[in-house]
């Protein structure tokens, strides 16, 4: 089997001050949208929340869970929150965990995203391929020598 080894576009956080807490991900310009549409469904989980009782809230955590990690194509919840659930209330007990955590990570993520979304300047040795390329020439602007000297160069 041949290895093929070339920059996959990874890029890792460091969740807090532990080394074993990295998130590693591939910032994609979908992935904004995606998350947006996961945070949108999270408005049905809070509903759930306003009515959940202690024994529904591992449940109700690990679909979270399930939903970010979706979102974002690999395991950030693992990394971000621990063992805890991503409601755990931090600070003063007005946010969640879960929303301290992207309100720190998501402006580096948007940042790395905004990066990799610019147009690169492009390296000479790749310019001659994305040269736009000669116009073709109207066939009716020829002549009847001209079309068949054409026919007879493209039969080679």
């Amino acid at each position: 089997m041949k290895k093929i080894i070339f920059d996959e576009g990874y890029k890792e956080y460091q969740v807090g001050e532990s080394a074993d807490r990295i998130i590693r991900l591939r910032p994609d310009p979908n992935m904004l949208r995606r998350f947006e549409e996961t945070y949108a469904k999270l408005d049905s989980i809070g509903e759930k929340l306003k009515t959940a009782q202690a024994e529904d809230m591992p449940a109700i955590d690990a679909q979270v869970r399930e939903m970010l990690n979706e979102a974002f194509g690999c395991d950030i919840c693992t990394p971000a929150f621990g063992d805890a659930s991503v409601f755990t209330p931090v600070g003063d007990g007005e946010k969640m965990l879960m929303e301290a955590f992207f309100e720190a990570f998501l402006p580096v993520l948007k940042e790395d995203i905004t990066d990799i979304t610019k147009t690169p300047a492009i390296r000479p040795e790749v310019a001659k391929y994305t040269e736009k390329p000669a116009e073709m020439p109207s066939l009716d602007t020829l002549t009847a020598d001209q079309k068949q000297a054409l026919i007879a160069l493209l039969s080679q």
